[in-house]
């Protein structure tokens, strides 16, 4: 049986550590109680460390004698966003308490997986024969690189590193769009940078698609002698490519694009050298990249609707403490819509849910594409909608309001049987200062203001504060 991987648990409780320990029963990771005056047995420790004993001094004391150290920060929902955004530079992963088993493994193994890479890193510079100096700029090119949770930065670090590392006429970063599983020039370096951009290759077309479609980096000494050379670029650019180094730049092994660079300066063919240097440059990106991702997913999954994608409740509190604020600030107003489908339930019980869960992501897609691009929409749950418009006065919120009602009511919708179908909502509007005081008034006003709708005709719109109390338009009775 191979030996267990050991893990050490840091800060944590004793009904937090029991829980780890137990996720990790019959598994190949070994947990330590680890304390702060205990040395670590392991050069490159894998360590689950509580928020409470977090702290950058700490992390950047220890990460200067153990580089591929695996700091794995362990906290709750609530701190995702006052703590994560802090610390993502400097943790490897992270784990929300009460751990899920599934999720503890699978952050460990990535574990293991960057320390390896780490240490695979090392391994290779050393077998390069390069120089101190030369692991000491990669060590530095690393800790810019995760320095950073803003993808296009990274993309534009791997060309400044690139251009650094092997000298070429030309480089560029080709991106994979998914929806056309084509590679397009994302960045590039060389005299024709401003005319390149405008082509795209289809994954396994040249040098370039071969590599994504691939997985692998591949060396072309001599352009003219390779099948796989796409010259149609070199045609229309008036370019001569003699030789080409292209790796792959990949996270989580997914294939994001690849690193193309053309024509040592010099005018000698690529080595094994030169690919060497950029897979290492590659090996950090992808950890800088996969960071970057992880963020961005937990950012969005904390403030997005899984269902219609558009922003939650929880985001439209965040949104309401800024416009007010502002409000406040600049003297100005900010309205809010309140909207609920009408007679949902009834669509749901005669075309099913399905149809009904496409419905709302539908209703979604119209509210967003009738909005100005300032103004905020939000699902508030089930098929209730809310609609943030700063910079709005009452009036202005009631036209706007009244000109969504009629794009739903004139849209026709389509069961999965293809059968047509029409919808109405109803709508509620409460404004800041002029109807209310503070934010959650503003939201209890606009919800009260619907209700005013669904319980008189429907399809309509009211106010809070409108003259007699009457919905507007006026609607005749059925």
């Amino acid at each position: 049986m191979r030996d267990k991987i050991p893990v050490y648990l840091y800060g944590l409780n004793k009904k937090e550590s029991d829980g780890l320990a137990a996720c990790l029963k019959g598994s190949r990771f070994e947990p330590f109680v680890h304390r702060a005056e205990d040395p670590f047995p392991d050069t490159d420790p894998i360590l689950v460390i509580d928020k409470s004993v977090w702290a950058p001094e700490w992390v950047a004391a220890l990460k200067q004698g153990r580089p591929a150290s695996q700091i794995i920060l362990a906290l709750t929902k609530a701190d995702l966003d006052s703590l994560l955004s802090q610390a993502m530079t400097q943790i490897e992963d992270y784990l929300i308490l009460p751990a899920n088993a599934k999720r503890l493994l699978f952050a460990l193994e990535k574990a293991v997986d960057r320390r390896s890479q780490f240490e695979h890193l090392i391994q290779t510079t050393t077998e390069l024969d390069q120089t101190t100096q030369e692991l000491a700029y990669f060590i530095k090119v690393g800790n810019v690189l995760t320095s950073t949770l803003d993808t296009a930065s990274i993309m534009n670090m791997i060309m400044e590193k690139t251009s650094e590392l092997v000298k070429a006429e030309a480089s560029s970063v080709l991106l994979l769009d998914e929806d056309t599983n084509e590679l397009y020039f994302e960045l590039v370096e060389g005299k024709k940078k401003n005319d390149i951009k405008r082509f795209r290759l289809k994954v396994g077309e040249g040098i370039a698609g071969w590599v994504a479609l691939h997985g692998e980096p591949v060396i072309v000494e001599d352009v003219a002698t390779d099948p796989r050379f796409y010259a149609k670029i070199d045609d229309s650019l008036d370019f001569k490519t003699r030789s080409i180094l292209c790796v792959p730049l990949r996270s989580k092994g997914k294939i994001l694009g690849v690193l193309e660079v053309i024509n040592r300066i010099d005018g000698e063919p690529f080595g094994e050298k030169d690919m060497n240097l950029l897979l290492m440059l590659v090996d950090q990106a992808s950890i800088a990249i996969e960071n970057s991702l992880l963020y961005k997913k937990a950012t969005e999954l904390a403030i997005t609707d899984g269902l219609t994608q558009l922003y939650n409740f929880r985001y439209l509190h965040q949104t309401l403490d800024v416009e007010i604020s502002r409000a406040d600030r600049y003297d100005t107003e900010v309205s809010l819509v309140f909207l609920d489908l009408d007679y949902f339930k009834k669509i749901n019980d005669r075309y099913g849910h399905m149809v009904g869960s496409q419905l709302l992501v539908d209703v979604g897609k119209i509210l967003q594409g009738s909005v100005r691009p300032m103004d905020v929409v939000c699902r508030y749950g089930g098929d209730e909608f809310i609609l943030v418009l700063p910079e709005t006065g009452p009036q202005s919120a009631l036209g706007t309001a009244e000109r969504l009602r009629k794009t739903i009511e004139e849209c026709t919708f389509y069961a999965d049987t293809g059968e047509a179908f029409h919808l109405t909502a109803s709508f509620g509007i409460a404004a800041y200062p002029s109807h209310v005081q503070d934010k959650n008034e503003l939201i209890q006003l606009a919800d009260q203001a619907m209700y005013r709708v669904k319980d008189a005709n429907r399809n309509a719109v009211f106010m809070i504060g409108q003259e007699n109390g009457s919905l507007s338009p006026e609607r005749p009775e059925a």
